[in-house]
Formats: structure tokens, C-alpha cells, sequence
């Protein structure tokens, strides 16, 4: 997938996202394919959801709560990089 193909929101999510892990994990590369996928899950997440369950689980998850990454495990059904689905799920449930 090339990046001009991409929304500008994910897109800009990505390149965050890849700019963090190049220096905190140089030896693992986010998966620019399985992060879009994700982010899109993630949105569609969180519009399933009251706004109270969602402030909730957005503010669990700033203080270190581990709910956010829980949903996104169960929503990576097919088993795509996890690193990458999560990172993806998390930004497009918080966008």
C-alpha cells in the first residue's frame, strides 16, 4: 500500500507511530498494511460505544489501563502483526 493512498489522518497517525518505534524498537518495523486495517477497527470501536464507556476506556488507557489493548486483541482475529494492530487500534479508537 502506498502512503499517498492512505487518509490523511491515518497516514499522519502512521508516520508518528513508525517514528517512535524506529528509535524505542529499531528492530521491528510497524506494518504499514496491518496499522490502517486496524486504525479503521478501531474507529469503528469506539462509534459502537456510549460516549461515557468510551471517555472511560480513552482515559483507563492514558493512565496505563491495559482495557484498550484487551479490545484490540479481540478484534485481531486474523492474527496480523500484534505490535502493529495495536498501535493502529489504539490510534483509530482515540482518534
Amino acid at each position: 500500500m502506498k502512503p499517498t493512498n492512505l487518509n490523511p489522518t491515518i497516514l499522519k497517525s502512521f508516520k508518528a507511530t513508525e517514528s517512535f518505534y524506529k528509535h524505542q524498537y529499531p528492530n521491528h518495523k510497524i506494518s504499514q498494511e496491518v496499522f490502517t486495517k486496524a486504525f479503521i477497527e478501531g474507529m469503528k470501536e469506539a462509534a459502537k460505544m456510549t460516549p461515557e464507556k468510551f471517555n472511560t476506556i480513552k482515559e483507563e488507557y492514558i493512565i496505563g489501563g491495559k482495557k484498550l489493548e484487551n479490545l484490540a486483541s479481540k478484534a485481531n482475529k486474523n492474527k496480523l502483526d500484534k505490535r502493529s494492530f495495536t498501535r493502529g487500534f489504539v490510534s483509530g479508537f482515540t482518534a
